[in-house]
């Protein structure tokens, strides 16, 4: 079964990866501005996909869509959450930590989710 991976784009607050570690030390987790500063939303799903990352994002508008373009052409994604508006990075942290517990990656691949689930 593989694991979840997170990778959590300029859009996450930071404290969502520290508040993950928190709950379960070694959950794999990449924050772009610190390991992939200056790609693209398409290089980011790119390199998503091609090390089987969920990718985790705020930006409703130019990553949803290169989302949706790149599984209209039939790439591959490890998934993509969206957060919802209006949620405490509690509430994130606890809906990723969850996930993280509960599921696989191959349950998110190839469509968006919005988190926390409801």
């Amino acid at each position: 079964s593989a694991m979840i991976q997170y990778l959590l784009d300029e859009h996450v607050h930071p404290g969502v990866a520290m508040g993950l570690w928190q709950r379960e030390p070694s959950l794999t987790i990449v924050q772009v501005h610190l390991s992939l500063p200056g790609y693209s939303d398409v290089e980011l799903l790119a390199w998503a996909a091609e090390h089987a990352y969920i990718l985790v994002t705020a930006d409703r508008n130019t990553l949803i869509n290169d989302a949706y373009k790149r599984m209209s052409e039939g790439l591959n994604t490890e998934g993509v959450f969206l957060l919802r508006h209006g949620f405490s990075l509690g509430d994130i942290i606890e809906s990723l930590y969850e996930i993280s517990q509960a599921s696989e990656s191959s349950e998110w691949a190839n469509k968006i989710t919005f988190i926390p689930l409801r």
